[in-house]
């Protein structure tokens, strides 16, 4: 089920893969798309793919922001996060940076529904009680979001 609804939707959607990576590439120049390693079912590191919605070096960017604000929390997020660009904005907005994770699914990595895939820095705080998140494939979306 989950590959035939994910190559229905990369068919379906392929003009809006085309156009997001066009704009992404006009605006910075940089590569369309973002990899995460992400954990999955069985305690498995997969990449995880997005269509990137910040500026090329926003990794680099938060550390810094990260230490000149003295914060040592792995999960710092900025309210209003200047590294997102005017298309990730918008991407971000209608969930098209979410996209790319169809190749996951057809690759085997996620299913359509299950928990969201945690990056491994926060994976690894998950404690005991959380664990059976792992005995399923992570999903593009979760039951939360249905």
């Amino acid at each position: 089920m989950d590959i035939i609804a994910a190559t229905g939707a990369i068919v379906v959607l392929s003009p809006v893969f085309l156009l997001t990576a066009l704009a992404i590439k006009i605006e910075d120049g940089g590569s369309p798309f973002f990899t995460q390693k992400r954990v999955g079912k069985d305690g498995k590191v997969f990449k995880m793919y997005k269509f990137r919605s910040m500026c090329v070096n926003a990794d680099k960017m938060h550390a810094q922001m990260k230490e000149q604000a003295g914060v040592t929390d792995v999960s710092f997020k900025l309210v209003e996060d200047p590294r997102i660009t005017k298309v990730g904005n918008f991407i971000r907005k209608f969930s098209i940076d979410e996209f790319p994770q169809f190749i996951n699914i057809l690759k085997g990595d996620m299913s359509l529904v299950g928990p969201r895939p945690l990056p491994v820095y926060e994976a690894v705080e998950v404690n005991d009680e959380f664990q059976g998140r792992y005995q399923l494939n992570p999903g593009l979306t979760c039951l939360w979001q249905i």
